[in-house]
């Protein structure tokens, strides 16, 4: 598990530097910095499914980028690990309550509040 959090962390960082390399005004291969950080967010999930705090992060990114059903996707695959992690249950709920979803959301909110 240790290794697959310092992957994780390398694979942040690597990405953080390509960015840095990648994004230069005026070019015409200009990439998308919020795609880059997804997509590095989302292979640090892959190789670390166990880390709640980077899967929320990713949750909470693609929340800020307005994707909530995207959002809600990433939430429900990560409650099967962990049903019981209330950080990932409201994370859940948010993005059902951005979708639109309000009864969703706030069965999920009854649901802790009991």
């Amino acid at each position: 598990m240790i290794a697959n959090r310092g992957n994780a962390i390398q694979l942040i960082s690597l990405s953080e530097k390509r960015f840095a390399g990648s994004y230069r005004e005026g070019e015409s291969t200009v990439n998308d910095p919020n795609q880059i950080a997804l997509d590095a967010l989302r292979r640090a999930v892959q190789l670390a499914p166990e880390n709640i705090e980077l899967t929320d992060h990713l949750g909470k990114m693609l929340l800020s980028l307005l994707r909530p059903s995207e959002a809600a996707e990433v939430y429900r695959n990560a409650l099967e690990k962990h049903p019981g992690n209330i950080d990932l249950q409201l994370g859940l709920a948010e993005s059902y309550w951005r979708s639109q979803r309000i009864s969703h959301a706030l069965a999920i909110i009854e649901t802790l509040i009991r």
